[in-house]
């Protein structure tokens, strides 16, 4: 009984000690807004919300003040230059289901080499052995 079966998400299985837990603020807002519905509209604003490059904020120092203006050469990164990694995960988001598959597939492909070729090396043996 290390997992439990969440009845009002569709079979989600949580670990049991998070389930035992009393309910949060953070977990009930997360769990609201996890309840939404998908829209990709949203998703492709948000994807290009991300990979936008704003102009840097440049200051000046003036006899009257600073001045804060916006580089017109200059760009600041975006969040995805900030966390190259998260493009994988969410541009792909099946990666690591594609990776494991081909990994099993190599080892499934070795595997099966393997075994027909000591199958016909013990072939050739027993043909020898009835021949001699």
């Amino acid at each position: 009984d290390k997992f439990i079966v969440s009845q009002g998400l569709d079979g989600v299985v949580w670990p049991t000690h998070i389930m035992e837990r009393p309910d949060s603020e953070f977990k009930e807002r997360l769990m609201c807004v996890l309840r939404k519905p998908f829209s990709q509209g949203e998703y492709d604003m948000l994807l290009g919300n991300a990979r936008i490059r704003l102009p840097a904020t440049k200051k000046r120092q003036t006899r009257s003040g600073v001045k804060y203006y916006d580089s017109t050469h200059e760009r600041v990164q975006s969040y995805f230059d900030c966390h190259p990694g998260m493009l994988a995960f969410i541009l792909c988001p099946y990666f690591f289901l594609v990776l494991w598959i081909f990994v099993t597939y190599i080892f499934l492909l070795v595997f099966i080499v393997d075994v027909f070729s000591d199958n016909y090396l013990n072939h050739l043996a027993e043909v020898s052995l009835c021949i001699a």
